[in-house]
């Protein structure tokens, strides 16, 4: 089973585990490679929307195993920018989850 502490040893990280290590995963948190990771091998809701994709993903039992520090998160969304950065946008509840799917408009 993969670890925090796999991505860890592949980034360096500030105290807040933000990325510093420079690509496309730059300043987002530590977990945002395995959810890019998992949304790729298909694990998300994937909205298309102009000309991208939303990949939404709730967190479950299995990624607070890995990552338990997002236990007050409900999900989130991933998006890769024109740039080929990847961006996170996180949500604290299931209505904000939902109200952001049905929005796509407010996501980049």
């Amino acid at each position: 089973m993969i670890t925090a502490s796999d991505y860890r040893e592949q980034f360096t990280v500030n105290d807040e585990d933000e990325i510093q290590t420079h690509g496309i995963f730059y300043q987002e948190h530590i977990s945002i490679p395995y959810f890019w990771e998992s949304a790729m091998n298909g694990d998300a809701v994937d909205l298309v929307y102009n000309d991208g994709t939303l990949y939404f993903m709730t967190i479950g039992d299995s990624d607070l195993e890995v990552f338990p520090e997002l236990k007050d998160r409900y999900g989130l969304c991933l998006y890769q920018h024109e740039n080929g950065y990847i961006y996170s946008v996180w949500f604290d509840t299931r209505a904000d989850f939902i109200e952001a799917q049905s929005n796509p408009d407010e996501m980049n």
